[in-house]
């Protein structure tokens, strides 16, 4: 039991140490650089470009908003990505 508290511990520092994007998985580093790239870009196109069903992109963003990496869109008509 300790042994699993250590090891979730070590991981949450490291990944702490090392940023967020680290503890990515492949499709929110690829979806992240997307964002990146355009910070204009919309989930309709994210999902052309990756191939990505459109609820795929839903739940990598909801994912990227809960590690940090995402903050979310602005309000406005022309809504900006903001990073975290």
């Amino acid at each position: 039991m300790s042994f699993d508290k250590e090891v979730l511990r070590s991981k949450n520092q490291n990944d702490l140490e090392n940023g967020v994007e680290k503890s990515l998985t492949d499709k929110e580093s690829v979806v992240l650089s997307l964002i990146k790239q355009d910070l204009k870009i919309s989930k309709k196109k994210m999902s052309e470009q990756t191939g990505y069903p459109k609820t795929t992109i839903d739940r990598i963003i909801s994912s990227l908003k809960r590690k940090g990496a995402l903050k979310g869109k602005t309000a406005d008509k022309c809504g900006v990505w903001i990073l975290g």
